[in-house]
């Protein structure tokens, strides 16, 4: 099974990759998402890359920022 992600290369470069994800396991379900949004916190930050020397974005951002996949 295949599904596409946004892969934020860089500040302020974004790419669509497809990606094979796995089948669910017993347990598990497979949600298929119509519609998503990046949100003004995480996302936008990481997107934009601005963000102060030694902050937390600092620390936790390395590019390419991509989505995991379970």
């Amino acid at each position: 099974m295949r599904c596409r992600r946004l892969v934020f290369e860089e500040p302020k470069k974004v790419a669509v990759e497809e990606v094979d994800v796995a089948e669910p396991s017993e347990g598990q379900i497979l949600i298929r998402t119509l519609v998503t949004l990046i949100s003004t916190d995480k996302e936008l930050t990481m997107f934009n890359g601005e963000f102060p020397k030694g902050s937390v974005w600092d620390r936790i951002t390395r590019y390419p920022v991509t989505p995991r996949l379970l």
